[in-house]
């Protein structure tokens, strides 16, 4: 009988038998010893869920369920000559077989792979005179989909009442990335799937949509208890409602659920109990991210208040990040008070706080983070309003990484005042970004017509996208830039035109080329008036020569075929490592695939396909056979790019598991590994066994050996040797 003839005939036991997925892994008749040692014929059937055992059809006598155990449920597997015992809390199967040595290794080796015993302990327990075997090209088990086979194995240990044949697996994670929402809810399967999630390795994130959390987290106990693999949790729109005191009750036993990263999104915060609760996680958090959410006075002061008393959690944030908070509940005032405290002082953790979109005038909090000694330096402050000049104040010595105003609203008062500010010497700026500045013509053209003198001396990257600038504009920035001897990235996309002249754009080419800046934004806007013409083919020349270039951004500049030329010198002649060229108008796609061919033999390490500029050169063709035939080229080019170039999604299938994989090594003795006391190591032994074991090749590199090369390639032994002898005599 064939395995899905088999499932047909046992669908009426046991309706798991209907799913789809449900696969017949091996099946043979044995011989049950029941309690009191009575012998009698029975069918095992071994499935990706777990075991069951069936009588053998009788005359008058139809097929029934004897028993069954899910994989998830067995916890000690003995194993004797010709007999094998699966052992449960609840339940237990032994049975008789000249093949019960093969069976047991199989289920052995089945449940390990889908919960791992780090996690789910199992006891495998070898009469006197059995070898361990643990050969898995030898088992008809292949774990192509492990949260799939967990999955049907927790369903098959919790009975749901209602199960559809097709239930969907392939979808339930993306990315690392598993979502609950509030449809979920009431899917029987819900539970199921929690309890599989809590063994599952790939998925990082965990996000929780529209969902009632106090009805949600009475499902979660076993994933917050065993968990340990999801370091990024996001709230959307849930309703938090007495969800404190349930978190807090399953939180108060040992978990292993830690996450580090936390983030909300349009929530409503006018009972911020939750985060106390949160603190009982008993972990270091990293991150905060508060996005669309809602907040009132009193309840921005009490969660300001919970981060600054709670120091065994909350002290250790390095980010703290609010996007558009809109009503007027105090955020500026609390986050100004928070550089005050001492915490942010001595510990020193926090080091990055993002402000977007939030309606409030941030050059005091500029001025207040300055003039304390705080960690924090990078200051995030996109969308929100620098209408005041920064007045004279006590400031420290004081490092700033980044500093990020754009979009930011301005006065050319406020924007002189700001580089005023950061030509201090006691000021350093590394990263300054003014793209969009959402200023007045007249304030712009003040501003910059008294740019000529500024110098920020620790300046190394300097963005000033989308602020349009004319000849006699460019001219004055010109100047700005050629004193600024210490930067490295230049980011000027959309903010060159020519209308009125080409003198300051030469001018700027060579000042990029001069100082040495490797990474350069130069994008045009589709538009003649922004599009540097022949200028930039000397330019692409002269940083092909000058060889230091590393990131090339010219996407929206019109290219002709002299260009073109000049570009795959520049890839083949500079240590480029990125480049981003679409809507480049080329005259045909002859030009374009001259390009793509030659980015493809580069050492680049990252581009993407220029999709827009395929489809403006597709609007020229009109003969079907000619845009077919260019279509078919098009499709090659663009899958070995994704193949080369695209980052390649973190979640690409299951892995296997590493303790699983050890049984196959090369020229190593089965005999070698001890399974159970490699579930038992320790996290320092087990990142070296990681180093020792290569789970995709299969290679198992001795510790020792390995420890050796490693030192191999900064000394030799032979120079060591040589070393020591001179030292000798």
């Amino acid at each position: 009988m064939s395995d899905q003839a088999l499932k047909e005939s046992l669908s009426n036991l046991d309706p798991i038998f209907n799913l789809k997925n449900l696969k017949i892994i091996a099946h043979e008749e044995i011989e049950e010893i029941s309690p009191a040692k009575k012998k009698d014929k029975y069918n095992l059937v071994i499935t990706n869920a777990g075991i069951f055992l069936f009588s053998v059809k009788k005359f008058r006598k139809p097929v029934s369920l004897v028993g069954s155990l899910s994989f998830i449920d067995i916890t000690s597997i003995h194993i004797s000559q010709q007999t094998v015992s699966f052992l449960s809390p609840i339940a237990s199967i032994r049975f008789s077989s000249k093949n019960a040595q093969n069976i047991g290794f199989l289920v052995y080796f089945i449940r390990q792979i889908l919960f791992p015993m780090s996690l789910a302990p199992i006891s495998l327990n070898l009469d006197q005179g059995i070898q361990f075997r643990f050969d898995q090209t030898s088992f008809p088990y292949k774990d192509n989909n492990i949260f799939r086979d967990r999955f049907l194995s927790c369903i098959m240990k919790l009975r749901p009442p209602i199960l559809s044949p097709d239930i969907k697996f392939d979808s339930i994670s993306n990315n690392g990335v598993f979502s609950i929402t509030k449809e979920m809810m009431d899917d029987p399967l819900l539970q199921s799937l929690l309890l599989s999630l809590a063994f599952e390795d790939q998925v990082t994130e965990l996000e929780l949509n529209n969902v009632i959390l106090q009805q949600l987290f009475r499902y979660c106990e076993t994933l917050f208890r065993l968990n340990k693999f999801i370091k990024r949790v996001v709230f959307i729109s849930p309703d938090f409602t007495n969800s404190g005191l349930v978190l807090e009750k399953i939180l108060s036993t040992g978990n292993l659920f830690k996450p580090t990263e936390w983030v909300f999104k349009y929530c409503s915060f006018y009972n911020v109990e939750i985060f106390n609760s949160l603190a009982k996680i008993g972990c270091e958090f990293l991150s905060f991210q508060f996005v669309h959410c809602s907040f009132d006075t009193k309840s921005i002061y009490t969660l300001f208040n919970i981060i600054i008393s709670n120091h065994a959690c909350f002290h250790s944030i390095q980010n703290l990040f609010f996007s558009d908070i809109r009503n007027k509940c105090g955020l500026s005032k609390a986050v100004s008070q928070l550089c005050e405290k001492e915490w942010i002082n001595s510990t020193q953790s926090l080091n990055k706080i993002s402000l977007v979109n939030c309606d409030i005038e941030v050059s005091y909090l500029l001025c207040n983070f300055l003039s304390n000694e705080t960690g924090v330096n990078r200051l995030i402050f996109k969308q929100c309003r620098f209408n005041k000049k920064i007045q004279e104040f006590s400031v420290q010595q004081f490092k700033l990484k980044e500093l990020n105003l754009e979009k930011c609203s301005f006065t050319h008062n406020s924007l002189l005042s700001l580089f005023g500010f950061l030509m201090s010497e006691l000021v350093s700026v590394s990263n300054l970004n003014l793209s969009f500045l959402n200023i007045d013509k007249e304030g712009f053209d003040l501003f910059i017509n008294q740019i000529d003198d500024f110098i920020i001396p620790s300046l190394k990257v300097f963005s000033f996208n989308a602020n349009t600038m004319k000849s006699s504009q460019l001219a004055h920035f010109n100047k700005f830039l050629s004193k600024q001897r210490k930067l490295s990235a230049l980011y000027l996309n959309g903010s060159i035109t020519i209308t009125d002249g080409k003198e300051s754009l030469k001018e700027l080419l060579d000042i990029i080329v001069s100082n040495d800046i490797t990474r350069i934004g130069l994008r045009g806007a589709g538009t003649y008036n922004f599009s540097f013409g022949a200028h930039l083919t000397k330019f692409l020349l002269l940083l092909g020569q000058k060889g230091t270039i590393q990131s090339l951004d010219i996407s929206y500049q019109y290219l002709t075929k002299e260009c073109i030329s000049a570009l795959i010198i520049l890839i083949n002649t500079s240590p480029i490592q990125e480049l981003y060229f679409d809507g480049i108008c080329v005259p045909n796609f002859e030009c374009l695939f001259d390009l793509c061919e030659e980015i493809m033999r580069s050492s680049l390490e990252y581009t993407v396909w220029p999709y827009e500029e395929c489809e403006r050169l597709f609007l020229s063709y009109d003969n079907p056979e000619l845009i077919e035939k260019v279509k078919s080229t098009i499709d090659k080019f663009q899958n070995s790019f994704q193949a080369k170039f695209t980052n390649k999604p973190t979640y690409a299938g299951y892995k296997k598991s590493i303790d699983s994989k050890v049984y196959k090594k090369r020229n190593i003795k089965l005999e070698y590994f001890d399974p159970i006391k490699i579930s038992e190591r320790s996290e320092e032994i087990d990142n070296l066994y990681k180093e020792s074991v290569d789970t995709d090749k299969q290679f198992y590199y001795d510790p020792v050996l390995l420890a050796l090369e490693q030192y191999e390639k900064n000394i030799s032994f032979d120079r060591l040797r040589k070393i020591t002898k001179r030292s000798a005599c």
